[in-house]
């Protein structure tokens, strides 16, 4: 489809730019814009990208790390950090307490 848009001039000599650098039509330039655009707007497509990236890396603590953590919290933080992770967890999983707030609040 075949549309006709107002952009600063700024804006356009840069994209142009873009467009010769990668070697690409300038309408493809700008599709690929749009499309990234509206992905970056849609709450779903940001949730299923977050997804694909837990998927494919681990999300585990290195252990050398979670040992220098556990060596440098004091316990109140530690214990404030349990309660913190446990209740993300839970709502995560869709197993919040009954009549529990759904949100996760500063501890």
């Amino acid at each position: 489809m075949k549309v006709a848009v107002s952009i600063p001039d700024p804006l356009f000599k840069n994209a142009e730019s873009l467009a010769r650098k990668l070697k690409k039509p300038r309408s493809h330039l700008y599709a690929e814009a749009l499309a990234s655009y509206l992905i970056s707007h849609d709450p779903k497509a940001v949730t299923e990208n977050l997804n694909q990236v837990y998927n494919r890396h681990s999300s585990a603590v290195d252990p050398a790390l979670e040992k220098a953590e556990a060596e440098t919290l004091t316990d109140e933080t530690w214990c404030g950090l349990v309660v913190f992770v446990a209740h993300a967890r839970r709502l995560r999983a869709g197993d919040a307490p009954a009549g529990s707030d759904r949100s996760v609040q500063s501890i």
